[in-house]
């Protein structure tokens, strides 16, 4: 029987580095505690870290690392659904006829328009989508 290595694996470098960021983000949170609002970074330490898991197990998926199972799928589904809810769910026509996304997106790109969209985008590449 042969053990695996639980080292550190070099293909998963970028998704760790997201993964590690997002955390951080999430952690910013902290700083309401001392009364300082820490801005959009809770929000888009959550769509990092949603973004890199479910990146890493299309990954996974694809290079056979593990299996390929329905609640795995429907795990990196549902990620990327929170990240796409996150950003277009409020949908709301404002007064000045721009919709509430948009407005946003304007205001905060990083936020409501770069992040998701390089996760999204990062998750469609690997394969995610695509069945062998």
């Amino acid at each position: 029987m042969e053990i695996k290595s639980t080292g550190f694996d070099k293909r998963f470098v970028g998704s760790t580095i997201a993964l590690a960021v997002g955390i951080l983000g999430i952690i910013s949170l902290v700083n309401v505690v001392n009364g300082s609002y820490p801005g959009n970074t809770p929000i888009i330490g959550f769509i990092m870290t949603l973004g890199s898991l479910a990146y890493r197990s299309a990954k996974k998926r694809r290079l056979g690392l593990v299996q390929s199972t329905p609640l795995r799928r429907i795990g990196e589904i549902l990620a990327l659904l929170v990240i796409v809810w996150w950003v277009f769910g409020p949908i709301v026509l404002v007064s000045d006829g721009m919709y509430l996304w948009a407005s946003r997106a304007v205001k905060d790109p990083l936020t409501f328009g770069i992040v998701p969209v390089w996760a999204l985008t990062a998750y469609i590449l690997i394969g995610g989508f695509r069945r062998k």
